[in-house]
């Protein structure tokens, strides 16, 4: 990202903070909200430094300066509590099915496999499937030997009704 914004540098005056919040939404994806603001003021401090030194300006910042660095820290934390309120959302649901013994899945509107507990990676690992191949490409793609059996007919039941399914069957 520094790289990328060194080299558009020119056209950045203004917005010049703007490559940085993907970083920022990495870093609060990874680390938490405290590393992201931490992250976000350092990051554009050292940013500012760096970039009016090699415009051969005095490093002092100004007031517009002071306000884009206040709008990109302000902005980056509040992705910052965005990101890390959906990945510990996602841990707290991740904590509360791995703990059950029945299989569960999550797809998505294109039948791509959104979240699997652990029973339900045990279960696609008992009947020779591999989880990593499913969450690139459609189930039905990757599990042609599920089609026609209770799995495809109540899966398939329980997206068209827009809810839960609920079936037992051999594996």
């Amino acid at each position: 990202t520094v790289a990328v914004a060194w080299f558009v540098r020119d056209a950045l005056v203004v917005t010049r903070f703007l490559l940085f919040w993907p970083a920022s939404v990495l870093i609060a994806w990874r680390c938490g909200l405290g590393p992201v603001a931490i992250a976000s003021l350092v990051g554009a401090m050292v940013w500012n430094a760096a970039f009016d030194s090699s415009m051969g300006m005095h490093i002092a910042i100004t007031s517009p300066e002071l306000f884009t660095i206040a709008v990109y820290v302000a902005v980056s934390t509040s992705l910052g509590f965005t990101v890390d309120h959906l990945r510990r959302a996602r841990i707290r649901v991740a904590q509360a099915t791995n703990g059950m013994t029945e299989a569960m899945f999550v797809f998505n509107a294109q039948w791509r496999l959104k979240f699997v507990n652990s029973a339900g990676s045990v279960l696609l690992q008992q009947i020779g499937m591999n989880l990593a191949h499913l969450k690139a490409r459609d189930i039905w793609a990757g599990a042609r030997g599920a089609q026609g059996t209770i799995f495809d007919t109540e899966t398939r039941r329980a997206h068209g009704a827009r809810g839960p399914g609920e079936f037992e069957g051999p594996v």
